[in-house]
């Protein structure tokens, strides 16, 4: 049972499920109390964490990785398909019945914008966007934004797109196919901080492209930075320019990316990037 404070593992007490985080206070071996009407052994410095009537936990901890559950989470919806941004915002509205505040962005330069304006608590990405394809955004916005969780939001359903986005860092990923019903309770998920991918991304093997995109994914938010540069064509000036660092760094950060790469050259750092934001045979949307 004292396992229980070190897990995020939903306790359901008196009908009612709270996805605690491990903020219990230091356990107290050999002194415990019992709680009213359950029959549960505690330490005894627990008894303080319920009212004397047991029906509600007292203590600051919360789901959704310290946010009170009374304050509205942020959610930045990254697509550029009007109908389908109202979908999830009806989705987020079950999933949410508090109010969970949308914010909208139809390609990848308005949600970095938008998340240097206001950080969000989750953002949902469309993978086909006007200025990105692939996983190429999805690997971009864990550079700029790594605290934030990202989960993917797209058309393409696939064991290998599902495995790709977990191995690149995603929190989850929900098919479009879903139905409002199951992706309300996904959404739900995804915002108490827990993962969320299909069945499916169980089944299926590593294979070669996985293996690159954890490599990629090893990167420090900076090295990813400095590799999306060298994406876009970007001088050694350029994205020191972009980064506010010197050159010197910029050449520092290349030297750790090559390594962990196992790539010589900018030309083979670049073409394993390429193969693991990429999606042989398949058309991400």
């Amino acid at each position: 049972f004292y396992a229980i404070a070190h897990l995020d593992t939903p306790l359901v007490f008196y009908g009612l499920k709270y996805p605690w985080r491990p903020c219990f206070p230091p356990l107290a071996i050999g002194a415990k109390t019992k709680v009213a009407n359950t029959g549960l052994d505690f330490p005894a410095n627990w008894r303080k964490l319920f009212r004397s009537e047991g029906t509600r936990p007292e203590t600051g901890c919360s789901p959704m990785g310290g946010k009170m559950m009374g304050q509205a989470p942020d959610v930045l919806i990254v697509d550029d398909h009007p109908l389908f941004r109202d979908a999830l915002e009806i989705a987020l509205a079950q999933a949410f019945p508090a109010g969970a505040r949308a914010r909208h962005s139809g390609s990848l330069a308005d949600a970095l914008d938008a998340l240097d304006r206001q950080t969000s608590n989750l953002i949902l990405l469309d993978l086909n966007l006007s200025d990105v394809s692939g996983f190429d955004g999805l690997a971009r916005l864990r550079a700029a934004a790594p605290e934030i969780p990202v989960v993917v939001v797209s058309a393409t359903e696939s064991a290998e797109a599902y495995s790709r986005a977990r191995a690149l860092g995603a929190a989850g990923y929900l098919p479009k196919s879903l139905s409002l019903k199951d992706l309300s309770a996904a959404l739900a998920t995804t915002l108490d901080g827990g993962p969320w991918f299909p069945p499916a991304a169980d089944d299926d093997g590593e294979d070669e492209a996985d293996a690159l995109a954890e490599r990629v994914a090893s990167l420090t938010p900076a090295q990813r930075r400095v590799l999306a540069g060298l994406s876009d064509g970007l001088l050694n000036k350029q994205i020191a320019y972009e980064m506010d660092i010197s050159v010197a760094t910029v050449k520092a950060h290349m030297t750790a990316i090559f390594r962990k790469l196992g790539a010589n050259n900018r030309t083979q750092a670049l073409l394993i990037y390429s193969q693991a934001v990429s999606l042989d045979n398949h058309s991400a949307a």
